[in-house]
């Protein structure tokens, strides 16, 4: 049951706890009363244990009902058996928000689940909100409430970047990696096995919360895809960049395994092409995304991927340039007027002031005036500016601090300006405390490392993407609405080729012309009907990798060599397939040359389908160059996806070779998403492996199908 951003702002802002289960020898109980002593959390904390009658000097009640104080959140740390109980106590004692600590549920096999599925109606039917169960509790950085596990090297109370884990472990590795950086939390979340609230339900609150900036995590699971999806749709509304780092894998793969679709697009396709197509940043280390986030939080995001670079040393140049290289991160080319005024600057040749600039390592007093020039030329959306965090006044002395206090207040005064710009320094090392209150001072972000490289592109993506993920989401609501139901009267279970082409070709994917024979003078006939050479297949729903069993014969030229094939084929599909339903064998024009693709979906059974397009036919396997997009797909994006493709120059028309009939590829892109949307939650599997794409002028035809619908 969803929870209103209402219940989890007073689940996340108590102003009183009790702590049940307390014991002075827990480990559990010794660092949640610390934690919540030394960081000064204003209420006031109690403790319930029914056998002791004081702790840590404050006294003990036996039941949450028998605490004289008013309590609105209880930080439950028993058994998970007992948990039931402790609820029951919280409803008679007027606790609607809580925190379950203990392992014991659904990852306990069936006694857990079954336990798990009493605790979860239970909150539901009594309108309690619980963190957990099977977590390390949450942390309200600006309210001082430090309901953890975790160990706190401090708790700053102006952060603006609010995080949800499912893991405790990484939500503490992330904490820590936090500090380190200078990136400041707001809120940081360890949602366990969320039987009650999930991560979208924080997350639905976070875009709520004036004081988060950016918002996100590491999540295994997408809960509640439709209202994650609005939720990040308010998120890019309201600028508020949402940064996950993807775990685990989603169970795509086995409900499509008949097919290439899944193994060559990859199990994970369908939830990271969601999160993208939704503007969401996906990330694949704790590591980014803290450095994401920080960085965005920050100095928010930049207009394009434009970059001048400059630094002192020639190497930290050419190694950003190197890291840089294949990402969004584009090193621009300077003009006549610009290098020439960088290089009198710098006191250099104008041949050597080209970016990324190298101003050498006498050249360190002229960055202002350089970055200046950069700045007011406009030939670039990012300034980036090599620096490492001060380590001290004492390491480095008065006079260097003083530059480098006129360096950060340079870069704010650009942003200030309108301009975006950041320092870099090219390997990770952590900043001192005084490096991180120096860049917090001045609003200026230091790139760390490789990881710092792949927040900037992840930036640039971002503040780039953001309108045309808007664009396209909008485009996607009003076509799911508009979208005519393709006729699928008597499709059931696994669909012949025969009859997935039928279907295919009356929804607007033409077909070669065909027959479908059950004789061998039916074959003959057909084939002459239609003209040599044809392709003789079997026909069978049950039978969807026809050269395997040896179901396919191309370019069959001739009377004789339909008649010896067509027996060939049933024979070899009757040895090789045994329990297959032979239908006959389907006759067909062979097509001329031109490039073959994979048009499918990949399912995931709460995500829903995802288009893939990519290299078929006998590539598929060996290229593994597919791009996806959720569905319906507008022309826009199907441009896009074949753009993205390594196989584009071909369909392109690259070194002299024919431009292919892209048009028509596009509207049957575009086509096979509409149906893809339209049939939805009945698709177990629909491929067209290979979708062959004729000269310019001369169409698409889908020479193979693979289908299987939910039988009804």
């Amino acid at each position: 049951m969803p929870r209103t951003a209402q219940e989890i702002h007073q689940t996340l802002n108590p102003t009183s706890v009790v702590l049940v289960g307390a014991s002075e020898r827990s480990e559990w109980t010794r660092v949640f009363t610390s934690n919540l002593r030394e960081w000064g959390f204003p209420g006031r904390l109690n403790f319930v244990n029914p056998n002791r009658s004081t702790i840590f000097g404050q006294p003990a009640y036996p039941l949450i009902t028998a605490v004289p104080d008013q309590v609105d959140h209880a930080l439950i740390v028993v058994p998970a058996p007992s948990t039931i109980d402790v609820l029951e106590d919280c409803v008679a004692a007027g606790v609607r928000s809580v925190t379950a600590i203990a392992s014991g549920f659904s990852e306990a096999g069936a006694n857990g689940r079954t336990l798990a599925s009493q605790v979860s109606e239970f909150c539901n039917d009594h309108g309690i909100s619980m963190v957990g169960p099977n977590c390390l509790g949450f942390i309200n950085f600006p309210g001082r409430a430090a309901l953890t596990r975790n160990w706190l090297d401090g708790l700053p109370t102006d952060g603006d970047i609010s995080l949800v884990f499912q893991s405790g472990q990484l939500g503490l590795s992330a904490c820590g990696a936090s500090f380190a950086r200078g990136a400041k939390l707001r809120y940081l979340i360890s949602s366990g096995n969320e039987l009650v609230v999930n991560s979208t339900d924080y997350f639905n609150y976070f875009v709520e919360d004036e004081g988060t900036r950016v918002l996100g995590g590491a999540l295994e699971r997408i809960a509640d895809p439709a209202r994650f999806e609005t939720m990040a749709l308010k998120a890019l509304q309201a600028s508020k960049p949402i940064v996950i780092c993807k775990q685990g894998r989603s169970t795509v793969g086995a409900r499509v395994a008949a097919a290439h679709t899944a193994s060559i697009a990859g199990v994970d396709t369908v939830v990271e092409t969601f999160l993208k197509d939704l503007g969401v940043i996906v990330v694949r280390s704790i590591e980014e995304l803290i450095e994401t986030s920080g960085l965005l939080a920050r100095s928010g995001a930049p207009r394009g991927g434009r970059t001048i670079f400059f630094g002192t040393s020639g190497g930290a140049g050419g190694y950003f340039a190197d890291l840089s290289d294949g990402t969004a991160i584009e090193l621009v080319t300077f003009s006549e007027e610009l290098q020439g005024t960088v290089a009198a600057i710098a006191g250099i040749a104008p041949e050597a002031a080209e970016n990324p600039v190298d101003l050498t390592a006498s050249g360190g007093r002229s960055v202002r005036d350089a970055v200046a020039a950069a700045a007011a030329s406009r030939e670039a959306e990012v300034i980036v500016v090599q620096g490492d965090e001060p380590r001290s006044p004492a390491i480095h002395g008065d006079d260097y601090i003083a530059r480098a206090e006129r360096n950060l207040s340079l870069l704010r005064d650009l942003r200030i300006q309108g301009h975006w710009a950041c320092f870099a320094l090219p390997a990770d090392r952590e900043p001192t405390a005084f490096g991180r209150e120096l860049a917090a001072k001045y609003g200026i972000w230091y790139l760390h490392g490789f990881s710092g490289i792949l927040a900037l592109q992840n930036a640039i993506e971002y503040g780039k993407g953001k309108d045309s993920c808007l664009a396209e989401a909008s485009y996607r609501t009003v076509r799911r609405t508009t979208i005519e139901p393709f006729e699928r009267s008597g499709l059931t279970g696994r669909v012949s080729e025969w009859r997935g082409k039928r279907f295919l070709t009356s929804a607007g994917i033409p077909a070669p012309r065909e027959s479908l024979c059950s004789t061998v003078g039916d074959a003959v006939a057909a084939a002459e009907a239609l003209g040599f050479p044809v392709v003789l297949k079997v026909a069978s729903p049950d039978i969807i990798h026809k050269t395997d069993v040896g179901g396919v014969i191309l370019n069959v030229d001739g009377a004789r060599e339909v008649s010896a094939g067509y027996e060939q084929i049933v024979a070899a599909a009757r040895k090789n397939a045994p329990a297959a339903s032979i239908e006959g064998v389907l006759v067909s024009k062979q097509m001329s040359a031109g490039c073959e693709l994979l048009l499918g979906a990949s399912i995931d059974p709460t995500i829903g389908p995802v288009v893939v397009i990519g290299a078929g036919g006998l590539y598929v396997e060996t290229l593994n160059d597919t791009a996806a997009a959720l569905p319906p797909v507008s022309e826009e994006v199907a441009a896009e996806l074949l753009q993205s493709l390594k196989i584009w120059p071909i369909l392109a028309g690259a070194r002299g070779r024919p431009r292919l009939d892209l048009e028509a590829l596009i509207t049957a892109i575009v086509k096979f998403s509409e149906i893809v949307t339209d049939l939805g939650s009945d698709i177990s599997l629909i491929e067209v492996n290979p979708l062959l794409v004729c000269k310019r002028g001369e169409g698409v035809y889908a020479l193979d199908v693979a289908m299987e619908l939910v039988k009804s």
